[in-house]
This record gives structure tokens, sequence and C-alpha cells, in this order.
């Protein structure tokens, strides 16, 4: 089994963390024999090392980051990887992955044009 971990910036927001368990939701009906967990990068209930440990507690032998962000940035870069590295060094029985940012995945340009035409129609 494989574990799925969407990874947010992170919020205060109940708002922001309603939209996240909404999307997790609908992740996990799509991939119905996956874990799918959510967690936040620096602020919210959910941390990612909470996460991970929770995976490898479950005996997940590959856990899959995707990073919930538009664009490259220090925390995609060098944070998120860093954080993987220190955790998979203590943690050396299960494969962690990271996916490409949201922005890097043509599809992107199809939401925000969707986006743009809902408000130029009205």
């Amino acid at each position: 089994m494989t574990g799925i971990v969407l990874l947010s910036h992170g919020s205060h927001s109940l708002d922001q963390q309603r939209q996240m368990e909404i999307i997790r939701k609908e992740i996990s009906f799509r991939f119905p024999h996956q874990l799918v967990r959510s967690a936040s990068l620096l602020q919210g209930k959910e941390t990612i090392f909470s996460v991970l440990e929770e995976l490898n507690g479950l005996e997940v032998q590959q856990i899959l980051v995707v990073p919930c962000f538009l664009f490259d940035g220090i925390h995609t870069q060098k944070n998120i990887p860093e954080l993987i590295r220190s955790f998979c060094s203590c943690h050396n029985s299960v494969s962690i992955t990271i996916c490409d940012i949201l922005g890097k995945d043509p599809q992107i340009v199809d939401i925000i044009s969707h986006q743009i035409a809902k408000k130029i129609s009205r």
C-alpha cells in the first residue's frame, strides 16, 4: 500500500483546512486502495512529521508527498527535501518520493483559463 501526503503551506484558517479536507477526500475517492493524508509544512493540525510517522507506523512501504504549491521556492526546493531527508535518516524502511509542484503540470493553464472564463462570461 502507498501513502499519499497532500502537503500544503499550512494556515490557522479554518476555511483553508476545510478546503484541504475536501481535496483529501476527493483524492481518497480516486485512490481508494491508498492511504491519503493531508499535512502542513508550517501551521495546522497535522504536520508533515506527524503524518509521516503515522504512515510509517502503519507499515506503508512507499509514501508520495504531493507539494500543493503553484511555484518553486524555498519550501519546495530546500525545506521539504531537507525534512524528507531528515525523516528518512531515522526511518530507512520506507521510500518517500516528492512529486512535482502543481504549477509544473500543464493542466494548471486549463484550470486558470477556466477561472478566467467563468468571470468573463458574466
